[in-house]
């Protein structure tokens, strides 16, 4: 994804741009999502919502639910999806087993983008987290979102186009 878009942009963005790529619009990104990044999420929310009938279909199935709590075996795969998931937190803001078990992967994408937000803002020098705050805003990212037409004043020139990518991610 990340080649396709310099080479369609001719923008060569750095890791740290790259990444606020990868997040929603929401958090000022592209929403070019990160297979790798939201996997863990992803396994996790698949693995949760599925128990009762993988359960139905094979007792020996590690996690079940009883009045709306996991109860689970160890298991080495939702260990290391909730390892991988919870890097992107702080120590206060993981998620337990049970918690990620019970979540849907667009919260838990959502959480991921919204800690690595934090996270850059934190780091950024205050032109870039104007900006940044800036793309945040109601209506900031409707560019994004418009189906392109020229008819209705709602398509921009490739040059223009690729400014703009570039100012949203805060590049030079």
């Amino acid at each position: 994804v990340r080649l396709t878009f310099c080479n369609m942009t001719g923008l060569m963005p750095s890791d740290t741009e790259w990444l606020q790529a990868t997040r929603g619009l929401h958090q000022a990104g592209l929403g070019l999502r990160s297979a790798s990044v939201h996997a863990p999420a992803a396994y996790l929310s698949s693995r949760g919502a599925s128990a009762d009938l993988a359960r139905a279909l094979d007792n020996g199935f590690g996690t079940e639910v009883e009045h709306g709590d996991f109860h689970r075996q160890p298991d080495s795969n939702i260990d290391d999806a909730l390892a991988a998931l919870n890097q992107h937190f702080p120590q206060n803001q993981r998620f337990t087993a049970d918690s990620a078990l019970a979540s849907r992967q667009r919260a838990m994408s959502h959480a991921i983008d919204a800690a690595g937000h934090e996270a850059r803002l934190m780091a950024a020098c205050p032109e870039d987290r104007a900006t940044m705050r800036s793309e945040c805003e109601p209506g900031a990212r409707a560019l994004w979102q418009a189906m392109p037409n020229r008819s209705l004043g709602l398509a921009l020139e490739p040059a223009e186009f690729i400014c703009a990518v570039g100012q949203g991610l805060c590049m030079a």
